[in-house]
């Protein structure tokens, strides 16, 4: 019996991912059971360790790829906290990232505790546009930030955020996300020329 059970556990995590899933679970339970409901235009924070796991070939400071997975968590943890998955999971909407760049301003070393500060920043009629916040705990120093923009799919976003109160004064992109988004679109036409 036992051998059983570890032959299905060793197949999983070859095969699947299972930290990955396992740790955006209990962010969301967590989450539920000891944070309150956050307004739309309010910060989440959601915290971490730089572990053995998550550090670069010289075992030394977080690798540039898991800052973007450690990201997945921060927006799930944000759109659950603001009810904005409820609305998704409503009409089995998704929220698929669109694109992302993330500025690098001091290593984050292993073993440092850190928190990833996430707000949004605006939106439109089908995108949302947060801004996500490295900061190590030791020094409140921000280590990178990020822009991300995630593209609502299945849902009518302007209706639902018609709501939500805090939503009607996002409207207004901020300069870096104007200029973020004129070189998304610069990117999009020279591929659509070569395609």
């Amino acid at each position: 019996m036992y051998s059983v059970i570890i032959t299905i556990i060793v197949i999983l995590l070859l095969v699947w991912d299972v930290g990955y899933y396992l740790r955006a679970y209990l962010v969301v339970f967590f989450g539920r059971l000891f944070q309150r409901r956050f307004k739309i235009n309010e910060t989440t924070v959601l915290y971490g360790i730089c572990t053995t796991r998550d550090v670069d070939i010289f075992f030394t400071h977080m690798n540039n790829a898991r800052y973007l997975r450690v990201l997945d968590f921060s927006r799930i943890h944000f759109y659950d906290r603001t009810g904005l998955y409820e609305k998704l999971a409503a009409v089995k909407g998704a929220a698929l990232m669109g694109a992302s760049t993330i500025r690098y301003r001091r290593p984050l070393d292993i073993f440092s505790l850190y928190k990833i500060e996430t707000k949004m920043l605006c939106w439109d009629e089908k995108t949302i546009f947060l801004e996500h916040k490295f900061i190590t705990l030791k020094d409140n120093f921000v280590r990178a930030i990020v822009l991300s923009r995630t593209h609502i799919v299945g849902l009518d976003l302007p209706t639902a955020m018609a709501d939500v109160p805090e939503a009607h004064n996002m409207k207004t992109f901020p300069e870096e996300v104007v200029q973020w988004q004129q070189c998304l679109e610069t990117a999009s036409a020279r591929l659509r020329k070569k395609d």
